[in-house]
């Protein structure tokens, strides 16, 4: 069975009786202090207007603002919140009034959070924050989630910058995604130039799942008019190689487009894109798509897109590019479509020469078992090539699919002294010109 994330009190994968010992600490304190954790007592806020600017830090008990019916903000300046120590307040706290929004008009100023808790919290339903406006969003956050829309449904978490959009995390203690939204719950964003995350914790990225509710998925939608790029410099292999950039799990619904490219960027062991049962992902760039790990690896965790149980993958670019060993790994009816005028696979390759040669389902290049189906569809040439005598494509179980469809060429090539490998493959249809 699947082990799921769970977002409760500040954090996701908190265990049930850590966060039992969170809640009695804050409960207490909070009575010492005479606020209310609930939010019954009135208690006062940094953002207590409608017009905010400047720096604000924030102590560990200080409250930046609660979700509590609607509220409509604007900047008067460049606005920068800094957490001076580790809080269990969210800067922006929904946890506890529904049908609440905060309407935040950078109104063409810059954004920087650092926070030390986190950064948006909304557990109740119909609950939304919209910053939009922005001439640059650059967000920080330590071992908490920075969004985590964590119960209730209907709500939505929006960010628009004029400029770039950055998400940075530095914990490395910890499981937490940056980002995390489940249940029909929506987290979006919109830059006119760039989208870039940096990633120094051994968690996801970004994690979309369901929630309470059976086949109810999160949404994620994310639009730059210029590169997307997320940066991932864990390294442990102990931890890093079962978690992925792009957690996106059961019944979610994901689109991602970039005007110029999107790029994938890795130190070696974290997979980018994991799909899960009943998980859609469309991503499109005008320019190309690039996937790129600084050391070579062979691990059946470690492909570029995995997809089980159902799930659909759509990546659509100028080019297709990639220096990893393993680019699609399908599985149980799952299916995965690339359409672009060309793509260029060239691989070092991890030689674990034994293990590929017993179970290929683990290191091969491109991967299809019962029922799913790989389709390459290029206008121009298709180039596969990895410098370890691995098997490229390897479609088994009963229906295993793959298809490479190109205009002009396509070419396979794997090390030991073989050009072009092809193995078992039952279901496959090759067209253009295999040289």
């Amino acid at each position: 069975m699947k082990k799921k994330a769970i977002c409760y009190d500040g954090v996701v994968m908190m265990s049930g009786k850590k966060c039992r010992r969170e809640l009695l600490r804050v409960l207490v304190l909070s009575a010492l202090l005479s606020t209310s954790y609930f939010g019954v007592a009135e208690a006062s806020y940094v953002l207590n207007g409608d017009t905010i600017g400047g720096t604000h830090e924030l102590g560990a008990f200080d409250q930046f603002y609660v979700l509590d019916g609607d509220r409509n903000v604007t900047a008067l300046s460049d606005v920068s919140i800094i957490s001076k120590g580790e809080s269990n307040w969210p800067i922006i706290d929904g946890r506890d009034n529904a049908n609440s929004s905060l309407d935040w008009d950078m109104n063409g100023h810059s954004l920087a959070i650092d926070a030390k808790a986190n950064g948006i919290r909304i557990d109740k339903s119909n609950t939304n924050v919209n910053i939009h406006n922005a001439d640059n969003i650059e967000e920080t956050v330590d071992r908490h989630n920075f969004v985590a829309i964590a119960n209730g449904t209907g709500s939505a978490v929006n960010f628009q910058a004029n400029n770039n959009i950055t998400f940075n995390k530095f914990d490395t203690s910890e499981y937490n995604p940056i980002l995390a939204v489940i249940d029909d719950n929506q987290l979006s964003m919109k830059a006119g130039n760039d989208i870039v995350f940096n990633n120094y914790s051994k968690g996801n990225m970004i994690t979309v799942d369901e929630g309470s509710d059976f086949d109810e998925g999160g949404k994620l939608q994310m639009n730059a008019g210029h590169d997307i790029t997320f940066n991932q410099s864990y390294s442990d292999p102990r931890f890093a190689s079962s978690l992925s950039l792009l957690s996106l799990q059961d019944y979610s619904d994901t689109t991602i487009t970039a005007g110029n490219d999107i790029n994938f960027n890795r130190y070696k062991y974290n997979p980018f894109i994991d799909l899960y049962r009943y998980a859609k992902a469309v991503i499109t760039a005008k320019g190309n798509i690039n996937f790129r790990e600084q050391a070579s690896s062979a691990s059946s965790t470690l492909y570029a897109t995995t997809l089980q149980n159902n799930s659909n993958l759509t990546l659509e670019a100028l080019a297709i590019t990639g220096n990893m060993q393993q680019m699609v790994n399908a599985h149980d009816t799952s299916q995965v479509l690339v359409k672009a005028h060309e793509i260029y696979w060239d691989a070092q390759g991890e030689d674990v020469s034994e293990l590929a040669a017993e179970y290929p389902a683990v290191t091969s290049t491109i991967v299809s078992d019962n029922g799913s189906k790989v389709e390459l569809q290029v206008d121009k040439d298709i180039h596969v090539s990895v410098g370890v005598p691995d098997t490229l494509l390897y479609a088994y179980g009963w229906g295993g699919n793959i298809t490479l469809n190109a205009s002009n060429s396509i070419y396979l090539h794997s090390g030991g002294g073989r050009r072009t490998m092809l193995p078992w493959l039952p279901f496959a249809l090759w067209m253009g010109r295999l040289i």
